[in-house]
């Protein structure tokens, strides 16, 4: 048997993606199909597309990647550009098979399961519905993406759970998660900063990994929170040290030690408690305010925070302004957005001591 020509489809970036070819020759990594393991659930011999994930091959119908993805997908892409004499090709994917096969779930069950887990969304593991919003959102299915993410939050207080009790490295992809799916999963990130700074300050993680992962992923309210914990401990602490003393118990680097041993300095010098004010950046990060599950009619919400990005106007005045108005429960989405705002503005103004930076805009 004549070894398979294999498609190569470099997944990053995404959007525009278009279809490279290689031939067999010039692909070291084309191997036969015979050497390879096919899914035991997701090979259907009548599928269109064969991809190989993991040395595991998937062969599956295009029609929901075509139909449910945005235009500029790699897949939509793929319907356009791949040659028809192409069809027994396999397209090597730069993804773990778990996520693929739960993606292929979601794409391929029954009518009656999807209703059972609709009904009894807990009946899924919540790891499931997260690898979906993961690998959706990486080749722009939006709609299954935003899916995943409302029967995470139908499965009751199970994200939250997942996160109490993840390795640091899941904490970590949860927050490079967040950060990616602030609009289809708004309200991750929150649930995220809330579980680690809960577990940093139970001692169940490290500082030094939130640290760490902080700077990696530009998160300066999990770096604030951190260096005020640890501050906490050198002066409130079991283990408050002496001059000259070990700190080799807090389990820094020499350079987050420095950090906080300077703006711990700088705090106890010159921290005077001040009203800190927020400003309004010119042009807010977030041009559509993001859906959270408690929204009961998010045109309000849509209504509202168009009316602020005009206006300008201080978060703790806009917060204010809502609530006199008599518009406060009207815009659910807005208040949580400028509550979270007006936190992190307190906690970062404080860090300004440790980041060696200033901190008086907060984008929104």
């Amino acid at each position: 048997m004549t070894g398979l020509r294999t498609v190569t489809a470099f997944c990053v970036p995404l959007s525009s993606q278009k279809l490279s070819l290689m031939p067999p020759d010039a692909d070291p990594r084309t191997t036969s199909a015979a050497d390879l393991a096919k899914d035991g659930k997701y090979f259907f011999e009548y599928g269109d597309w064969t991809f190989l994930v993991e040395d595991v091959l998937f062969k599956i119908p295009k029609f929901p990647l075509i139909k449910f993805s945005e235009s500029s997908s790699m897949f939509s892409n793929m319907a356009v550009d791949a040659n028809p004499d192409l069809r027994l090709e396999y397209i090597p994917l730069d993804d773990s098979a778990e996520d693929f096969r739960a993606l292929c779930w979601a794409m391929y069950s029954s009518p009656t399961e999807m209703y059972a887990v609709w009904t009894t969304p807990t009946t899924v593991d919540v790891k499931t519905y997260l690898r979906i919003v993961n690998i959706a959102h990486k080749y722009l299915l939006t709609e299954y993406e935003t899916w995943a993410w409302l029967m995470a939050r139908k499965s009751g207080d199970a994200v939250s759970s997942h996160l109490d009790k993840c390795s640091e490295d899941e904490l970590e992809h949860m927050l490079a998660l967040a950060h990616r799916c602030e609009y289809s999963a708004p309200e991750l990130l929150d649930l995220v900063e809330t579980a680690w700074i809960r577990r940093i300050q139970s001692g169940q993680v490290s500082c030094e990994h939130a640290l760490v992962a902080a700077e990696t992923h530009n998160h300066r309210y999990l770096q604030a929170a951190t260096y005020l914990h640890l501050r906490s401990q050198l002066v409130n602490g079991p283990n408050v040290p002496k001059p000259g003393g070990d700190l080799s118990y807090l389990g820094l680097s020499k350079t987050h030690l420095h950090r906080l041993l300077i703006g711990h300095a700088q705090m106890s010098h010159q921290y005077f408690d001040r009203k800190v004010a927020l400003v309004w950046p010119e042009k807010p990060a977030l041009a559509v305010i993001p859906r959270h599950d408690t929204c009961r009619y998010h045109p309000s919400c849509e209504m509202e925070w168009e009316k602020l990005k005009s206006e300008g106007n201080w978060i703790p005045d806009a917060l204010k302004k809502l609530t006199i108005s008599g518009r406060f429960p009207q815009a659910t989405c807005v208040v949580l957005r400028l509550e979270r705002l007006k936190r992190m503005g307190e906690v970062q103004h404080k860090a300004r001591f440790f980041l060696e930076a200033s901190v008086d805009k907060v984008a929104f």
